[in-house]
């Protein structure tokens, strides 16, 4: 009597096909032996292999997404992050996907934004491969996001100027002087005769900005945060020149060619 175990063999097979872009396909096939003996329970057994054999599908098509496409990954529960990068100060900032601008600390937000939704060694990759961003350094905020409450806030300012009226205003970027306060300035230039320029900086660094600008621009620099006017002096007005007195001499030598004029005439 033999007591080797009879054992059976059925297979399984799980396909899958996803688009990572227009017009483009990312197929995936696998195909999985199942052993079992009479007593096993093959259901139970059956769906395991299924389940693993899904997962091998989803990953390898997860791979061909990043590798082959660029694209994110379809199916992996992984973390996701995005980055922000300031060439201004040669830096990148690697941050948590669903993170919102509310959650960034002061000024962050205003950085340039690229939303990957990466794996985070995928989204390492791709920062190295842009050319333009070699020369940065990577601040990795992907565990502990405070980690950017140790650096300076970041503001973003809005300069306008009026040579004219010698003013120059800085004050947020989302808040544009209103028009009938630079009604109250008016010019003889073609246009409006207003300049503006805006930058983002750390707070110092951006005041000495807007301080060098006023003086190439021979304006007087008013710091206006939130669109607070008040303290911007109001227009110099010039009186109007009164007319000159004529010159007496002149005026007798106008009499002596009316008299000598009268003269010749008889």
């Amino acid at each position: 009597m033999s007591n080797q175990v009879e054992t059976t063999v059925i297979t399984i097979e799980v396909g899958m096909t996803q688009q990572p872009e227009s017009y483009t396909n990312v197929k995936r096939n696998i195909t999985l032996p199942i052993f079992v003996k009479a007593d096993d329970d093959i259901t139970a057994i059956a769906r395991a292999k299924m389940a693993e054999a899904v997962k091998i599908v989803e990953n390898s098509i997860d791979d061909d997404f990043e590798r082959g496409h660029g694209a994110s990954a379809k199916y992996s529960d992984e973390p996701r992050y995005d980055y922000l990068y300031w060439n201004k100060k040669k830096l990148i900032v690697i941050i948590p996907s669903n993170l919102n601008d509310e959650e960034i600390p002061q000024g962050w937000h205003h950085l340039n934004k690229e939303r990957r939704n990466d794996r985070l060694e995928f989204l390492k990759k791709t920062i190295k491969k842009r050319k333009d961003l070699k020369n940065h350094t990577i601040l990795d905020c992907n565990q502990d996001f405070n980690a950017l409450e140790n650096y300076p806030e970041i503001y973003h300012g809005l300069l306008t100027w009026q040579p004219k009226h010698k003013i120059a205003i800085l004050t947020d970027f989302e808040i544009d002087l209103p028009e009938e306060f630079k009604k109250k300035y008016p010019t003889t230039n073609w246009g409006s005769g207003w300049g503006r320029a805006g930058e983002i900086d750390f707070y110092e660094n951006l005041i000495n900005w807007a301080k060098e600008k006023a003086e190439e621009e021979n304006c007087q620099l008013y710091i206006c945060w939130e669109g607070d006017l008040s303290q911007v002096p109001p227009p110099i007005t010039q009186p109007k020149p009164e007319p000159e007195p004529k010159d007496e001499e002149e005026d007798d030598d106008e009499e002596d060619d009316d008299e000598e004029t009268a003269e010749d005439l008889f």
